[in-house]
């Protein structure tokens, strides 16, 4: 299909954003009231979702906002449990360790 006569990119682009982040945010919040802001769960949710008046610089504070402050980027994380062997058994000597 061909971009009809009164396309407009930004618009596009900010409305596909948009409805691709709020349905993320509405599953990682899903427990808590929309358009509530008597917790800080609740406010957190309403300060991550998007509106369509948002302007670029609000876009994207949104999106840091959940990404990275709200924590839904560490999800993608696989954990770290601790040091791997090799990196922590070099240039050890073991030494004989006898108690009476």
């Amino acid at each position: 299909m061909p971009l009809p006569d009164n396309f407009n990119e930004w618009e596009f682009l900010q409305d596909t954003v948009r409805r691709w982040h709020n349905k993320t945010v509405s599953q990682w919040f899903k427990n808590q009231e929309v358009n509530d802001i008597s917790t800080p769960k609740a406010a957190l949710r309403h300060a991550c979702i998007m509106k369509d008046e948002d302007t670029a610089t609000m876009t994207m504070m949104r999106l840091w906002l959940f990404e990275v402050t709200a924590g839904h980027t560490q999800s993608l994380q696989a954990p770290i449990y601790g040091v791997p062997v090799q990196e922590l058994q070099r240039n050890v000597k073991y030494k004989p360790q006898v108690k009476l």
